[in-house]
C-alpha cells in the first residue's frame, strides 16, 4: 500500500481490495477494508488511526511499520527503491 494520497477505501473489485489492521497502543486491533496501492498514512488518517507519520509519507522513517504474515510474504514482488 503506498500510492494513493487520498487514502481511499472503496474499492470495487474484490481482486482490489486488501484487509488492514492497525494496533494501537493499547494493543486495540482497528480492521480496515483497503484497495491494493492505498497509503497506509493516509488510509489511517482518513479513520481516525492516530499515526504520526514524520516524514509525511516519504518513506524515510519508520513510524509506518508493516508486518505481513509468513503465509503472504512471498507473495509480495521484491522491494526496489521508487
Amino acid at each position: 500500500l503506498h500510492q494513493s494520497e487520498e487514502g481511499s477505501s472503496n474499492a470495487e473489485d474484490p481482486d482490489d481490495v486488501v484487509n488492514v489492521v492497525y494496533i494501537d497502543r493499547s494493543g486495540q486491533r482497528i480492521p480496515i477494508k483497503a484497495k491494493v496501492g492505498d497509503n497506509v498514512l493516509y488510509l489511517a488518517h482518513k479513520h481516525g488511526v492516530d499515526l504520526e507519520g514524520a516524514c509525511e509519507a516519504s518513506l524515510a522513517c519508520s513510524t509506518c511499520q508493516v508486518y505481513v504474515s509468513a503465509a503472504h510474504f512471498d507473495k509480495l514482488p521484491e522491494p526496489d527503491e521508487r
